[in-house]
Parts: structure tokens; sequence; C-alpha cells
């Protein structure tokens, strides 16, 4: 089940978002590293995957509501070793968005995400953990045609609360524009015609 869900959210990231009322918006991002390194001890290898899918309704021309997710597996190998990380988070974000033009938009989005995670090494579970985190971000969504189009995000504020099991939990919040740049496509689907 947890499969199907996860392909059905790949599926429809594929899809891309300019605020248009009474339409459903779906989107995302997906990020992939590779990268292998010699080292005497074995070869270090490390793999990690990201999938970042949203989907929400639009009320009107500037507000949308909806639900945010996120799955995250990596992998690193040394030699005989192999270690594992999982995790999936979801929770609600709420949109406001002011439209510029035709082809330009912009928007600010406050998410929640609620999520657990598992490490192993070599194939022994070490430990899980869960998260809270709040994210506040600006961002800019350049429409390509009919409400297909690239997303772009550079950075924000953010508090995270981590808890491994059995642990004390830590705490981290952050600001960060120009850092880091996440680029997303979404898509509007239906809505009113004008």
């Amino acid at each position: 089940m947890k499969k199907l869900f996860t392909l059905s959210l790949l599926m429809a990231s594929f899809f891309a978002s300019k605020a248009q009322s009474g339409s459903v918006l779906v989107g995302g991002d997906v990020s992939y590293t590779n990268s292998k390194s010699p080292n005497p001890g074995g070869d270090y290898k490390a793999n990690n995957l990201s999938f970042n899918p949203y989907i929400g309704y639009q009320f009107n021309d500037n507000w949308t509501a909806g639900v945010v997710a996120g799955v995250l597996t990596s992998k690193q190998e040394q030699g005989p070793s192999e270690q594992k990380n999982t995790s999936f988070n979801a929770g609600p974000f709420v949109r406001y968005t002011k439209t510029l033009s035709d082809i330009f938009t912009l928007y600010g989005q406050l998410e929640g995400r609620f999520g657990s995670g598992k490490l192993k090494n070599n194939g022994t579970t070490l430990g899980e953990n869960t998260s809270t985190a709040v994210t506040l971000f600006p961002a800019a969504f350049i429409n390509l045609k009919n409400n297909f189009g690239l997303n772009f995000n550079f950075g924000g504020i953010g508090y995270e609360s981590f808890k491994p099991e059995g642990g004390e939990s830590s705490n981290t919040f952050g600001i960060s524009f120009g850092k880091v740049a996440t680029i997303g496509i979404s898509k509007n689907f239906g809505g009113k015609k004008k």
C-alpha cells in the first residue's frame, strides 16, 4: 500500500501552476545524488534520493491549502559496511499567491511536517526517530504553458525538532536565503473558467 501511495504521488508530481480559483494544484520536486571516492579501506559510495510531492485545493486566486509529503532514502557503502537511512514525512501547507503577469507569479508558503525514520547498518536496525518541522519560504512560479510550469525557491525560515528513539530531542532554527535553491514543477487542474 505504501509503495502504491508513493508511486501515485510520484506520477502526480510530474504535472505542473498558476493560482486559479477552484482548481487542484499538484506538484513537487525530486533530487538524486550519487558519489564514489577511492579509499584504502574500500571505495566509499553514497546514493541519496529525495522526493517531495504536494497536492492542494485553490480556494480563490490567492489562497491554496493542501498536503505536502517527503520521502528520503540514503545509502552509504565502504568495503563490507553498508548503512541505510529512510524517512517519511507529511503535513499540511497553506500558500498565498500573487500573480504579476500571465507568466510570472510570486508566492509564500507555510508548511508543517511530521515524520519518522529508520537507520540500518548491514541490515540491522540501529535506531528509529521522529521529527517535526515548520517552514516558511518565498518562491516564484514561471508559467510555461496552460498552468504547467517551474517553481523556484531560494531559501526560507525553518524550525525542526528531531528525537531519536530513547534519546533527547534536538531543536534547530535556521534562516537561509540564496544559499540553497530548489526547482520543482506544478500543474493546475480544473478551475473556474474566466
